[in-house]
Protein backbone atom coordinates (compact mmCIF):
# COMPACT_ATOMS: atom_id res chain seq x y z
CA UNK A 1 0.00 0.00 0.00
CA UNK A 2 1.48 3.48 -1.18
CA UNK A 3 2.18 5.95 2.14
CA UNK A 4 -1.09 8.68 2.41
CA UNK A 5 -0.30 11.98 1.22
CA UNK A 6 -1.20 14.61 3.40
CA UNK A 7 -3.50 17.97 3.16
CA UNK A 8 -0.15 20.13 3.03
CA UNK A 9 1.61 18.41 0.89
CA UNK A 10 -1.16 18.42 -1.75
CA UNK A 11 -1.59 22.00 -0.96
CA UNK A 12 1.93 23.12 -1.31
CA UNK A 13 2.42 22.22 -4.82
CA UNK A 14 -0.59 23.43 -6.32
CA UNK A 15 0.80 26.62 -4.10
CA UNK A 16 4.24 26.50 -5.80
CA UNK A 17 2.31 25.82 -9.48
CA UNK A 18 -0.10 28.79 -8.52
CA UNK A 19 2.94 30.78 -8.02
CA UNK A 20 5.20 30.23 -10.54
CA UNK A 21 1.94 30.91 -13.00
CA UNK A 22 1.24 34.10 -11.52
CA UNK A 23 5.10 34.93 -12.09
CA UNK A 24 4.77 34.23 -15.67
CA UNK A 25 1.31 36.20 -15.93
CA UNK A 26 3.30 39.15 -14.04
CA UNK A 27 6.21 38.70 -17.00
CA UNK A 28 4.37 38.30 -19.88
CA UNK A 29 2.13 41.41 -19.38
CA UNK A 30 5.48 43.30 -18.40
CA UNK A 31 6.64 42.43 -21.78
CA UNK A 32 3.17 43.49 -22.70
CA UNK A 33 3.80 46.42 -21.94
CA UNK A 34 7.12 46.63 -22.74
CA UNK A 35 6.29 45.99 -26.68
CA UNK A 36 3.54 48.57 -26.48
CA UNK A 37 5.72 51.25 -25.60
CA UNK A 38 8.40 49.94 -27.90
CA UNK A 39 5.95 50.21 -30.71
CA UNK A 40 4.99 53.65 -29.32
CA UNK A 41 8.54 54.82 -29.34
CA UNK A 42 9.16 53.35 -33.02
CA UNK A 43 6.31 55.05 -33.94
CA UNK A 44 7.49 58.30 -32.99
CA UNK A 45 10.82 57.65 -34.28
CA UNK A 46 8.92 56.72 -37.96
CA UNK A 47 7.18 60.03 -37.22
CA UNK A 48 10.52 62.20 -36.82
CA UNK A 49 11.91 60.52 -39.87
CA UNK A 50 8.93 61.97 -41.77
CA UNK A 51 9.93 65.45 -40.04
CA UNK A 52 13.62 65.59 -40.71
CA UNK A 53 14.86 63.30 -43.45
CA UNK A 54 12.04 62.89 -46.12
CA UNK A 55 11.78 66.54 -46.66
CA UNK A 56 15.43 66.80 -47.40
CA UNK A 57 15.19 63.39 -49.38
CA UNK A 58 12.65 65.17 -51.69
CA UNK A 59 15.23 68.22 -52.16
CA UNK A 60 17.65 65.69 -53.15
CA UNK A 61 15.35 64.04 -55.61
CA UNK A 62 14.56 67.13 -57.25
CA UNK A 63 17.77 68.09 -58.15
CA UNK A 64 18.83 64.68 -58.68
CA UNK A 65 21.35 64.63 -55.96
CA UNK A 66 23.13 61.46 -55.76
CA UNK A 67 25.43 61.54 -53.44
CA UNK A 68 23.25 63.53 -50.83
CA UNK A 69 20.42 60.42 -51.79
CA UNK A 70 23.57 58.42 -50.87
CA UNK A 71 24.44 60.13 -47.80
CA UNK A 72 20.97 60.36 -46.28
CA UNK A 73 19.86 56.75 -47.30
CA UNK A 74 23.80 55.33 -45.42
CA UNK A 75 22.61 57.83 -42.20
CA UNK A 76 19.12 55.94 -41.98
CA UNK A 77 20.57 51.70 -42.23
CA UNK A 78 23.49 53.25 -39.58
CA UNK A 79 20.85 53.93 -37.09
CA UNK A 80 20.72 51.03 -34.78
CA UNK A 81 16.95 51.21 -34.73
CA UNK A 82 16.67 50.80 -38.59
CA UNK A 83 16.53 47.45 -40.07
CA UNK A 84 16.10 48.35 -43.73
CA UNK A 85 15.37 51.32 -45.95
CA UNK A 86 14.07 51.11 -49.57
CA UNK A 87 13.81 53.99 -52.17
CA UNK A 88 11.10 53.37 -55.02
CA UNK A 89 11.40 55.91 -57.75
CA UNK A 90 8.88 56.99 -59.56
CA UNK A 91 9.74 54.87 -62.21
CA UNK A 92 9.60 51.58 -59.74
CA UNK A 93 13.43 50.85 -59.62
CA UNK A 94 14.52 50.37 -56.04
CA UNK A 95 17.36 51.02 -53.71
CA UNK A 96 17.58 48.45 -51.11
CA UNK A 97 19.88 49.36 -47.71
CA UNK A 98 20.26 46.79 -44.93
CA UNK A 99 18.76 43.49 -43.99
CA UNK A 100 15.17 42.87 -42.72
CA UNK A 101 15.80 39.03 -41.90
CA UNK A 102 16.67 39.95 -38.58
CA UNK A 103 12.53 41.02 -37.70
CA UNK A 104 10.73 44.37 -37.97
CA UNK A 105 8.40 45.61 -35.52
CA UNK A 106 7.46 48.98 -37.35
CA UNK A 107 7.39 49.61 -40.85
CA UNK A 108 6.39 53.37 -42.17
CA UNK A 109 6.29 54.10 -46.24
CA UNK A 110 6.11 57.42 -46.71
CA UNK A 111 5.66 58.87 -50.42
CA UNK A 112 8.12 61.46 -51.56
CA UNK A 113 6.41 64.32 -53.32
CA UNK A 114 7.98 68.12 -54.80
CA UNK A 115 5.58 70.18 -53.58
CA UNK A 116 7.68 73.54 -54.69
CA UNK A 117 6.98 72.60 -58.61
CA UNK A 118 3.84 71.92 -58.30
CA UNK A 119 3.20 68.56 -55.99
CA UNK A 120 4.91 66.44 -58.17
CA UNK A 121 5.87 62.84 -57.50
CA UNK A 122 9.01 61.46 -56.72
CA UNK A 123 8.87 57.75 -55.40
CA UNK A 124 8.18 56.59 -52.39
CA UNK A 125 10.69 55.94 -49.12
CA UNK A 126 10.06 52.58 -46.67
CA UNK A 127 12.19 52.42 -43.40
CA UNK A 128 11.97 49.02 -41.58
CA UNK A 129 12.35 49.65 -37.52
CA UNK A 130 13.84 45.97 -36.49
CA UNK A 131 13.34 44.16 -32.88
CA UNK A 132 16.92 42.84 -32.16
CA UNK A 133 17.35 45.86 -29.52
CA UNK A 134 13.78 45.04 -28.00
CA UNK A 135 14.56 41.15 -28.13
CA UNK A 136 17.61 42.16 -26.10
CA UNK A 137 15.45 44.19 -23.60
CA UNK A 138 13.10 41.57 -23.22
CA UNK A 139 15.16 38.60 -22.80
CA UNK A 140 17.08 40.73 -19.93
CA UNK A 141 13.73 41.88 -18.03
CA UNK A 142 11.92 39.06 -18.69
CA UNK A 143 14.92 36.47 -16.77
CA UNK A 144 15.37 39.15 -14.11
CA UNK A 145 11.73 39.37 -13.18
CA UNK A 146 10.99 35.89 -13.54
CA UNK A 147 13.54 35.08 -10.61
CA UNK A 148 12.36 37.74 -8.25
CA UNK A 149 8.31 36.98 -8.78
CA UNK A 150 9.12 33.05 -8.39
CA UNK A 151 11.50 33.09 -5.46
CA UNK A 152 9.12 35.42 -3.89
CA UNK A 153 5.87 33.87 -4.37
CA UNK A 154 7.77 30.23 -3.89
CA UNK A 155 8.66 31.45 -0.14
CA UNK A 156 5.11 32.89 0.07
CA UNK A 157 3.72 29.18 -0.81
CA UNK A 158 6.32 27.61 1.69
CA UNK A 159 5.32 29.53 4.14
CA UNK A 160 1.36 29.74 3.66
CA UNK A 161 1.94 25.74 3.45
CA UNK A 162 3.93 25.59 6.97
CA UNK A 163 1.09 28.12 8.25
CA UNK A 164 -1.68 25.59 6.80
CA UNK A 165 0.03 22.22 8.28
CA UNK A 166 0.18 23.64 11.65
CA UNK A 167 -3.43 25.40 11.91
CA UNK A 168 -5.24 22.36 10.23
CA UNK A 169 -3.36 19.84 8.87
CA UNK A 170 -2.42 18.64 12.08
CA UNK A 171 -5.57 19.13 13.52
CA UNK A 172 -6.99 16.94 10.46
CA UNK A 173 -5.25 14.46 11.24
CA UNK A 174 -5.66 13.78 14.78
CA UNK A 175 -9.22 13.87 13.99
CA UNK A 176 -8.47 11.13 10.95
CA UNK A 177 -7.03 8.91 13.39
CA UNK A 178 -9.80 8.98 15.59
CA UNK A 179 -12.54 8.06 12.51
CA UNK A 180 -9.39 5.57 11.53
CA UNK A 181 -10.41 3.97 15.29
CA UNK A 182 -14.13 4.10 15.50
CA UNK A 183 -16.00 0.52 14.35
CA UNK A 184 -19.55 0.38 14.23
CA UNK A 185 -19.77 -3.14 15.80
CA UNK A 186 -17.45 -1.93 18.57
CA UNK A 187 -19.84 -0.44 20.77
CA UNK A 188 -17.13 1.24 22.28
CA UNK A 189 -17.94 4.00 24.82
CA UNK A 190 -18.09 7.76 22.72
CA UNK A 191 -14.35 9.34 23.85
CA UNK A 192 -15.85 12.68 24.31
CA UNK A 193 -12.26 14.69 25.26
CA UNK A 194 -11.88 17.67 22.96
CA UNK A 195 -8.08 17.36 20.89
CA UNK A 196 -7.92 20.96 21.22
CA UNK A 197 -9.63 22.69 23.91
CA UNK A 198 -8.05 25.95 23.55
CA UNK A 199 -9.70 26.17 19.83
CA UNK A 200 -13.10 24.21 20.20
CA UNK A 201 -15.21 27.34 18.25
CA UNK A 202 -13.66 26.92 15.29
CA UNK A 203 -14.44 25.07 12.12
CA UNK A 204 -12.34 21.73 13.42
CA UNK A 205 -13.36 21.72 16.86
CA UNK A 206 -17.01 21.83 15.48
CA UNK A 207 -15.89 18.51 13.41
CA UNK A 208 -14.98 16.88 16.32
CA UNK A 209 -18.13 17.46 18.45
CA UNK A 210 -19.69 16.03 14.98
CA UNK A 211 -17.68 12.57 15.16
CA UNK A 212 -18.79 11.96 18.55
CA UNK A 213 -22.12 12.78 17.89
CA UNK A 214 -22.40 10.93 14.61
CA UNK A 215 -20.56 7.86 16.74
CA UNK A 216 -23.17 8.08 19.41
CA UNK A 217 -25.80 8.24 16.63
CA UNK A 218 -24.46 5.15 14.61
CA UNK A 219 -24.47 2.81 17.29
CA UNK A 220 -28.19 3.52 17.89
CA UNK A 221 -28.67 3.09 14.47
CA UNK A 222 -27.16 0.32 13.92
CA UNK A 223 -28.47 -1.79 16.81
CA UNK A 224 -32.17 -0.35 14.77
CA UNK A 225 -30.65 -1.77 11.47
CA UNK A 226 -29.70 -5.19 13.00
CA UNK A 227 -33.37 -5.55 14.50
CA UNK A 228 -35.07 -4.63 11.20
CA UNK A 229 -32.66 -6.86 9.51
CA UNK A 230 -33.79 -9.77 11.44
CA UNK A 231 -37.86 -8.72 10.67
CA UNK A 232 -37.08 -8.56 7.45
CA UNK A 233 -35.44 -11.77 6.73
CA UNK A 234 -37.73 -13.65 8.48
CA UNK A 235 -40.60 -11.90 6.56
CA UNK A 236 -38.83 -12.50 3.67
CA UNK A 237 -38.89 -15.97 4.09
CA UNK A 238 -42.05 -15.53 4.85
CA UNK A 239 -42.49 -14.33 1.19
CA UNK A 240 -40.60 -16.64 -0.62
CA UNK A 241 -42.90 -19.78 0.35
CA UNK A 242 -45.56 -17.72 -0.74
CA UNK A 243 -43.87 -16.86 -3.87
CA UNK A 244 -42.91 -20.86 -4.37
CA UNK A 245 -46.78 -21.76 -3.79
CA UNK A 246 -47.89 -18.92 -5.95
CA UNK A 247 -45.40 -20.16 -8.51
CA UNK A 248 -46.26 -23.81 -9.00
CA UNK A 249 -50.00 -22.66 -8.97
CA UNK A 250 -49.63 -20.45 -12.30
CA UNK A 251 -47.31 -23.48 -13.52
CA UNK A 252 -49.74 -25.42 -13.38
CA UNK A 253 -52.18 -22.94 -14.43
CA UNK A 254 -50.87 -22.18 -17.54
CA UNK A 255 -50.40 -26.19 -18.37
CA UNK A 256 -54.03 -26.46 -18.32
CA UNK A 257 -54.47 -23.11 -20.56
CA UNK A 258 -52.28 -24.55 -22.69
CA UNK A 259 -54.17 -27.66 -23.08
CA UNK A 260 -57.00 -26.01 -23.60
CA UNK A 261 -55.93 -23.88 -26.50
CA UNK A 262 -54.12 -26.89 -28.04
CA UNK A 263 -57.56 -28.62 -28.04
CA UNK A 264 -59.76 -25.35 -28.94
CA UNK A 265 -56.94 -25.45 -31.94
CA UNK A 266 -57.96 -28.55 -32.51
CA UNK A 267 -61.39 -28.79 -32.63
CA UNK A 268 -60.98 -25.77 -35.19
CA UNK A 269 -58.88 -27.27 -37.63
CA UNK A 270 -60.55 -30.80 -37.58
CA UNK A 271 -63.37 -32.07 -38.74
CA UNK A 272 -65.04 -33.26 -35.61
CA UNK A 273 -66.60 -36.55 -37.09
CA UNK A 274 -64.10 -37.87 -39.61
CA UNK A 275 -60.88 -36.51 -38.29
CA UNK A 276 -60.08 -34.84 -41.38
CA UNK A 277 -58.89 -31.15 -41.55
CA UNK A 278 -61.97 -28.59 -41.26
CA UNK A 279 -62.65 -26.72 -44.31
CA UNK A 280 -61.16 -23.73 -43.23
CA UNK A 281 -57.87 -24.62 -42.35
CA UNK A 282 -57.88 -26.79 -45.64
CA UNK A 283 -58.19 -24.16 -47.79
CA UNK A 284 -55.52 -21.88 -45.45
CA UNK A 285 -52.97 -24.62 -45.69
CA UNK A 286 -54.08 -25.52 -49.81
CA UNK A 287 -53.34 -21.46 -49.90
CA UNK A 288 -50.23 -21.60 -48.37
CA UNK A 289 -49.17 -24.63 -50.78
CA UNK A 290 -50.12 -23.24 -53.40
CA UNK A 291 -47.96 -20.36 -52.58
CA UNK A 292 -44.83 -22.15 -52.21
CA UNK A 293 -45.77 -24.15 -55.73
CA UNK A 294 -45.54 -20.92 -57.10
CA UNK A 295 -42.36 -19.91 -55.44
CA UNK A 296 -39.99 -22.73 -55.51
CA UNK A 297 -41.56 -24.25 -58.69
CA UNK A 298 -42.78 -28.20 -59.07
CA UNK A 299 -46.42 -28.98 -60.18
CA UNK A 300 -49.48 -29.02 -57.22
CA UNK A 301 -52.51 -31.48 -58.08
CA UNK A 302 -56.27 -30.91 -56.27
CA UNK A 303 -58.50 -33.55 -56.07
CA UNK A 304 -62.23 -32.92 -55.75
CA UNK A 305 -63.97 -36.43 -54.20
CA UNK A 306 -67.42 -37.17 -53.77
CA UNK A 307 -69.34 -39.94 -52.49
CA UNK A 308 -71.48 -41.49 -54.82
CA UNK A 309 -75.41 -41.87 -53.89
CA UNK A 310 -74.54 -40.87 -50.17
CA UNK A 311 -78.57 -39.59 -50.03
CA UNK A 312 -79.36 -43.10 -50.08
CA UNK A 313 -77.17 -44.44 -47.66
CA UNK A 314 -78.65 -41.93 -45.02
CA UNK A 315 -82.32 -42.64 -45.89
CA UNK A 316 -81.44 -46.50 -45.88
CA UNK A 317 -79.55 -46.65 -42.34
CA UNK A 318 -79.70 -42.85 -40.78
CA UNK A 319 -77.87 -40.63 -40.01
CA UNK A 320 -75.66 -43.31 -37.85
CA UNK A 321 -74.80 -45.11 -40.78
CA UNK A 322 -74.24 -41.90 -42.99
CA UNK A 323 -71.86 -40.80 -39.92
CA UNK A 324 -69.71 -44.37 -39.92
CA UNK A 325 -69.60 -44.29 -44.29
CA UNK A 326 -68.21 -40.54 -43.78
CA UNK A 327 -65.13 -42.05 -40.55
CA UNK A 328 -64.50 -44.87 -43.24
CA UNK A 329 -64.15 -42.86 -45.69
CA UNK A 330 -61.93 -41.02 -44.43
CA UNK A 331 -59.60 -43.62 -43.04
CA UNK A 332 -59.47 -45.39 -46.48
CA UNK A 333 -58.48 -41.89 -48.47
CA UNK A 334 -56.01 -41.07 -45.44
CA UNK A 335 -53.78 -44.40 -45.74
CA UNK A 336 -53.62 -43.89 -49.88
CA UNK A 337 -51.65 -40.64 -49.23
CA UNK A 338 -48.52 -39.27 -47.75
CA UNK A 339 -47.94 -37.78 -44.53
CA UNK A 340 -47.77 -34.13 -46.31
CA UNK A 341 -50.57 -34.24 -48.50
CA UNK A 342 -54.09 -32.15 -47.30
CA UNK A 343 -57.58 -34.06 -46.62
CA UNK A 344 -60.29 -32.18 -45.44
CA UNK A 345 -63.70 -32.06 -45.30
CA UNK A 346 -65.39 -29.58 -47.16
CA UNK A 347 -69.03 -30.41 -46.34
CA UNK A 348 -71.71 -33.21 -46.22
CA UNK A 349 -70.03 -36.41 -48.47
CA UNK A 350 -67.50 -34.09 -50.40
CA UNK A 351 -63.90 -34.36 -49.70
CA UNK A 352 -61.00 -32.47 -51.29
CA UNK A 353 -57.20 -33.33 -51.17
CA UNK A 354 -53.89 -31.37 -52.17
CA UNK A 355 -50.84 -33.05 -53.29
CA UNK A 356 -47.78 -30.59 -53.28
CA UNK A 357 -45.08 -30.93 -55.32
CA UNK A 358 -46.46 -34.12 -57.56
CA UNK A 359 -46.39 -34.07 -61.11
CA UNK A 360 -49.58 -35.26 -63.76
CA UNK A 361 -48.71 -38.57 -64.21
CA UNK A 362 -48.36 -38.93 -60.24
CA UNK A 363 -51.32 -36.90 -59.40
CA UNK A 364 -53.96 -39.12 -61.97
CA UNK A 365 -52.64 -42.35 -60.33
CA UNK A 366 -53.16 -41.03 -56.51
CA UNK A 367 -56.42 -40.22 -57.86
CA UNK A 368 -57.53 -43.82 -59.35
CA UNK A 369 -55.66 -45.15 -56.13
CA UNK A 370 -58.36 -43.47 -53.94
CA UNK A 371 -61.14 -44.09 -56.51
CA UNK A 372 -60.01 -47.97 -56.31
CA UNK A 373 -59.58 -48.26 -52.69
CA UNK A 374 -62.92 -46.87 -51.99
CA UNK A 375 -64.93 -49.09 -54.57
CA UNK A 376 -62.79 -52.10 -53.24
CA UNK A 377 -64.83 -53.10 -50.18
CA UNK A 378 -68.12 -52.38 -48.32
CA UNK A 379 -68.11 -50.27 -45.06
CA UNK A 380 -69.43 -52.26 -41.88
CA UNK A 381 -72.42 -50.04 -40.45
CA UNK A 382 -72.43 -50.77 -36.60
CA UNK A 383 -75.74 -53.04 -36.64
CA UNK A 384 -73.61 -55.40 -39.18
CA UNK A 385 -75.22 -54.26 -42.29
CA UNK A 386 -72.49 -53.85 -45.08
CA UNK A 387 -72.72 -51.29 -47.62
CA UNK A 388 -70.94 -50.62 -50.78
CA UNK A 389 -69.75 -47.12 -52.17
CA UNK A 390 -68.17 -45.61 -54.64
CA UNK A 391 -66.70 -42.33 -55.59
CA UNK A 392 -66.48 -39.59 -58.29
CA UNK A 393 -63.07 -37.14 -58.10
CA UNK A 394 -62.41 -34.27 -60.20
CA UNK A 395 -58.74 -33.63 -60.92
CA UNK A 396 -56.91 -30.14 -61.49
CA UNK A 397 -53.19 -29.89 -62.09
CA UNK A 398 -51.22 -27.04 -62.68
CA UNK A 399 -47.20 -25.84 -63.41
CA UNK A 400 -48.16 -22.12 -64.12
CA UNK A 401 -47.51 -19.35 -61.00
CA UNK A 402 -50.47 -17.72 -62.25
CA UNK A 403 -53.35 -19.84 -60.95
CA UNK A 404 -54.64 -19.21 -57.62
CA UNK A 405 -55.78 -21.66 -55.13
CA UNK A 406 -59.22 -20.79 -55.88
CA UNK A 407 -59.28 -21.25 -59.48
CA UNK A 408 -57.31 -24.77 -59.04
CA UNK A 409 -60.44 -25.56 -56.32
CA UNK A 410 -62.99 -24.15 -59.45
CA UNK A 411 -61.47 -26.34 -62.16
CA UNK A 412 -61.23 -29.64 -59.77
CA UNK A 413 -65.33 -28.84 -59.10
CA UNK A 414 -66.06 -28.76 -62.80
CA UNK A 415 -64.20 -32.06 -63.29
CA UNK A 416 -66.11 -33.44 -60.56
CA UNK A 417 -69.70 -32.43 -61.76
CA UNK A 418 -68.86 -33.94 -65.30
CA UNK A 419 -67.47 -37.08 -63.29
CA UNK A 420 -71.35 -37.76 -61.88
CA UNK A 421 -72.65 -36.74 -64.96
CA UNK A 422 -71.08 -39.04 -66.99
CA UNK A 423 -71.67 -42.13 -64.89
CA UNK A 424 -69.99 -41.84 -61.36
CA UNK A 425 -67.38 -43.90 -60.01
CA UNK A 426 -64.45 -42.55 -62.03
CA UNK A 427 -61.63 -39.64 -62.57
CA UNK A 428 -61.95 -36.92 -64.51
CA UNK A 429 -59.23 -34.26 -65.30
CA UNK A 430 -59.95 -31.08 -65.32
CA UNK A 431 -59.11 -29.36 -69.30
Amino acid sequence: MSRPTTVTRRVLLPSLLLSALVGLLAVLAQLAWIVADERRAAKEQLELVRESTVPSLEEALWGINTPQIEAILQGLVENPAVARVVLTDEEGRRRVLGDARQGVLETGRFPLRYRKAGDLPLGELEVSLGNAVLRGRLERRALGTLLVLVLALGVSAVAGAWLFRQRVGRPLAAVTRRIERFSVRSQEPADDAPLRPHAANDEIGRLETALQTMRAQVSRDVREIERLRDEIAAHAATLEAQVRERTAELEQRNRELEEQRRAIEALANTDALTGALSRRHFLELAGRERARAAREGGGLAVLLLDIDHFKRVNDTHGHAGGDAVLRAFHATCAAQLRAHDLLGRLGGEEFGVVLPATGREVARQVAERLRAAVAAGPVTLPGGAAVAITVSIGLAFTASAAEDIDSLLAAADAALYRAKREGRNRVVEAG
